[in-house]
């Protein structure tokens, strides 16, 4: 990857709940395509931050992201609750970094953190993705996340749920990831 993209930032900031001790993460990119804004949140069940942990590397790294293009930054944290951040940005903004490989930061961490419980949520217009892990594990039952076969598996359903979001919007949003997909109407 030649530049850093926002699913690489947002990878890292999920990195920095689990390393607070976060047990359950929910990830969602929001893309208002009318508006020309990508909206991105986390919502980490767990220990919550102290003051000193709030300025981990990828949180800092999102936040000058979303201000280089116009966008904001949010950050809230309750010791024994958990931490929830919001970051959007202004995608028509010349410094808006691309969205990237949504579907292959979410199979890292579910690759690297199979202990966490992990919810992916991906929505564009009225089309959305919404991935589970729980649903995978409890099928699974003895059988590790890391498995080949299985990542394999999950590598696809992520892939094809950002596709699915992706191919029923307009040429101008850039490909991404996979799960269950479905569009309101």
């Amino acid at each position: 990857m030649s530049q850093v993209e926002l699913a690489a930032l947002i990878q890292e900031a999920a990195q920095n709940s689990v390393a607070a001790g976060a047990q359950s993460i929910s990830l969602a990119v929001e893309e208002e395509l009318p508006r020309g804004r990508v909206r991105l949140s986390l919502c980490a069940e767990g220990p919550g931050l102290r003051p000193a942990s709030l300025a981990a590397p990828g949180r800092l790294r999102l936040k000058a992201a979303a201000q280089a293009c116009g966008g904001h930054f949010q950050l809230a944290s309750a010791l024994v609750e958990g931490v929830w951040l919001a970051a959007e940005f202004q995608r028509n903004h010349e410094g808006c970094l691309p969205l990237g490989d949504l579907a292959g930061a979410w199979l890292a961490l579910l690759a690297e953190h199979p202990a966490v419980h992990w919810q992916f949520h991906y929505r564009a217009g009225p089309c959305a993705f919404l991935f589970d892990d729980q649903d995978v594990k409890s099928e699974l039952r003895d059988r590790p996340l890391a498995e080949p076969a299985v990542m394999a598996y999950l590598r696809e359903v992520l892939a094809a749920g950002v596709r699915g979001v992706r191919a029923a919007q307009p040429a101008s949003i850039e490909p991404r990831a996979v799960g269950e997909a479905g569009c309101q109407p």
